[in-house]
């Protein structure tokens, strides 16, 4: 019996815009299996009201068949997301994350 550990390689981005509370990013997900390589592409929006309220809207194109939708809202330390929500033919699923965020360091002054 032999088992292996796979890589994944994760790259993204994020990009806001100059005096506005909107920013776009874009994530790339390859993992690397023994048989096959899987990767999906992920493209993002954001809209941040201040430091403590943002939703943000994701969209996943490939591994989904373009059927993949995210969303998140962050209410101060307390953030709630989907992360892949897939409604084709015969599969309805979602992933549901409750998060809490612990700010560590100085903050910053705007």
């Amino acid at each position: 019996r032999s088992t292996a550990l796979y890589s994944t390689v994760v790259l993204g981005g994020e990009y806001q815009l100059p005096d506005t509370k909107f920013c776009f990013g874009l994530l790339s997900t390859t993992r690397f299996s023994q048989l096959t390589t899987q990767t999906e592409l992920t493209l993002s929006s954001g809209y941040k009201i201040n430091r403590s309220i943002g939703f943000s809207l994701a969209y996943s194109m490939i591994q989904s068949g373009g059927k993949g939708l995210g969303i998140g809202l962050k209410l101060g330390p307390v953030i709630l997301a989907t992360d892949y929500m897939y409604f084709g033919n015969n599969s309805k699923c979602t992933n549901l994350l409750l998060g809490f965020s612990v700010p560590m360091g100085a903050r910053k002054h705007d």
